[in-house]
């Protein structure tokens, strides 16, 4: 099963991005079409220096963006065309779960959603963790995915027993926070 590995809000951002770094290299190439005059040349390098500064932002966070995992009966397979690919074997695990993260108007516990992820982690993951997940990057101890509920029942089918039942404890323990927060 092939999965982004991000939250559906990241994967927006990823593709606008790319269409994003196009905008500068267009208007560089409108300008001196126009004229070729002193604050053309500022205009290009101000706009050169925004290209930089989205392209160094696409390469540090490209985990977030860019990563897709396809799931195996024993591992995890990440793919990011940005970095080297690793493998994730499910006998590893540690600390499997349901988490989240809260996406809203500046940090506003009033407006706003909470985005759902499954995680796979290779070492313990405090509280403040796991409810802050967008901030935490995919590596080879650490890989967290968008909710589904296939990928969570395809989850249960191939974890161990130990990192299944804890999947589904967590699970449980997120509806359960979830319908008490209303």
């Amino acid at each position: 099963m092939k999965k982004y590995l991000g939250a559906f809000m990241n994967a927006y951002a990823g593709i606008c991005m790319i269409f994003l770094c196009m905008l500068p290299v267009g208007l560089i190439a409108f300008i001196f079409r126009i004229e070729v005059s002193a604050q053309a040349i500022m205009i290009a390098f101000l706009l050169v220096f925004v290209l930089i500064l989205m392209v160094v932002y696409m390469f540090k966070y490209s985990d977030r963006l860019y990563s897709w995992g396809t799931f195996y009966k024993d591992k995890v397979i990440v793919k990011n065309p940005f970095r080297k690919k690793f493998t994730v074997e499910y006998n590893k695990l540690v600390d499997v779960g349901v988490g989240y993260y809260f996406h809203g108007v500046a940090h506003s516990q009033i407006i706003g959603s909470k985005i759902k992820y499954i995680y796979l982690s290779c070492t313990y993951l405090t509280k403040k963790d796991k409810v802050n997940l967008n901030m935490l990057p995919i590596n080879e101890s650490f890989i967290k995915v968008g909710y589904s509920d296939k990928l969570y029942k395809y989850l249960l089918s191939v974890l161990p027993r130990k990192q299944s039942i804890s999947l589904r404890q967590s699970k449980e323990e997120y509806d359960r926070l979830l319908k008490n927060s209303r």
